[in-house]
């Protein structure tokens, strides 16, 4: 007999997870062998992570603006460093450290599992989620704790660097440092590596108490967590995506291409704007490329008075068009670098002043001296 389209599908569906099943069996044993005694040491820590006393170890960037508190909260933390192996084929060997926050549910009585909160970059840590531990708590009414970690090369949890600055960056003389560094340790660095270090501990710290794990992953975040998936498909409760990249698409080579189509697309639309456009033209993705040509025969006034490169400009509007916040500082920069009179020097100078100390790592904080003079 014929069978129906959707018959077909459920028995490719059976077989693709018949397939993972058996693949993952011996992943599964490694890792669960390499953890069966892991010791979690919890220590009281702030719940929110004070992230200018280092801002290398976090990549330049601030969880928090300067004139914006972070909200009060009637919750507490605890942290452990936990020790898992360097490479999950030689358990016996060289072990990391991997990080781990705990933000514990204001009602402990009434606490049904934890929530997994796992940041993207890729290379960042997961400072930056803790932005988001007032709002879980709020949706889950307390009936969760929220784990936080660093995965590995991040952070807290073993992170890789060019050197002892906590510098990193993709250009060559950077890797080729990183190299003679960490020499064949760096093949450890692996997503697949990542995804067994997250089945450790939730097998460790969450199942190990009976409780629920939910995992939520956010834009590399939901590639590491697609790969954990995969290995260890029946572990999690539930799984949820934030800024899907997927597998078969998402490539860091592909990441400035993609990156710069976005940004054309974010100018287009401020030549489409009735205020926007009448300040930068009909064609702001022309005007900018203008501002790079005047830049490099050294004739912009504005970028001479604050050594700014075409380099560092690329850098800063490359990290705005990825934070909803930064991006709409991007027109009003573009114009006062154009226009240079004496209030634009001054929001310039204080856009920059909440740079972080390298131009690789500019972090363009929201500022309303920025926008509005």
């Amino acid at each position: 007999a014929k069978r129906s389209t959707w018959e077909r599908l459920q028995t490719m569906l059976v077989s693709t997870r018949a397939l993972v099943a058996l693949v993952a069996v011996a992943v599964i044993t490694l890792a669960s062998t390499a953890n069966a005694q892991m010791q979690v040491d919890w220590q009281p820590c702030p719940v929110y992570t004070n992230d200018t006393e280092n801002p290398r170890m976090f990549m330049g960037r601030r969880v928090w603006p300067r004139d914006n508190p972070r909200p009060p909260v009637n919750y507490t933390a605890d942290c452990a460093s936990i020790k898992l192996p360097l490479f999950y084929n030689d358990t016996a060997g060289e072990q990391i450290d991997f990080f781990v926050k705990r933000v514990n549910s204001p009602t402990p009585n009434a606490v049904r599992g934890h929530i997994w909160l796992i940041n993207g970059g890729p290379g960042a840590s997961g400072v930056q989620m803790e932005s988001l531990i007032s709002s879980f708590m709020n949706y889950t009414q307390g009936q969760f704790d929220l784990l936080i970690p660093d995965h590995r090369g991040t952070g807290r949890s073993s992170p890789l660097y060019c050197n002892d600055y906590y510098e990193a960056d993709a250009s060559p003389s950077c890797l080729a440092r990183a190299m003679a560094m960490y020499k064949e340790k760096l093949y450890a660095y692996t997503v697949t590596n990542a995804a067994r270090d997250l089945h450790s501990v939730i097998a460790n710290i969450t199942h190990a108490l009976g409780l629920q794990a939910h995992v939520y992953g956010v834009s590399y975040g939901t590639y590491l967590v697609q790969r954990y998936l995969a290995i260890y498909p029946e572990e999690a409760d539930t799984i949820v995506l934030d800024g899907v990249c997927a597998p078969d698409l998402t490539r860091m080579m592909d990441y400035d291409q993609n990156e710069q189509m976005v940004g054309n697309l974010f100018l287009t639309y401020c030549g489409m704007d009735p205020v926007c456009g009448k300040y930068l033209g009909p064609s702001p993705v022309y005007t900018l490329h203008r501002i790079f040509q005047v830049m490099n025969n050294g004739k912009l006034d504005c970028a001479n008075k604050f050594n700014l490169t075409t380099s560092t400009l690329r850098r800063m509007l490359g990290q705005a068009i990825l934070d909803g916040d930064a991006r709409i500082l991007i027109a009003p920069l573009l114009l006062r670098l154009l226009r240079c009179n004496a209030n634009d020097v001054r929001a310039i100078a204080s856009l920059l002043a909440n740079a972080a100390p390298k131009p690789s790592h500019v972090n363009m904080t929201l500022d309303d001296n920025a926008i509005l003079s």
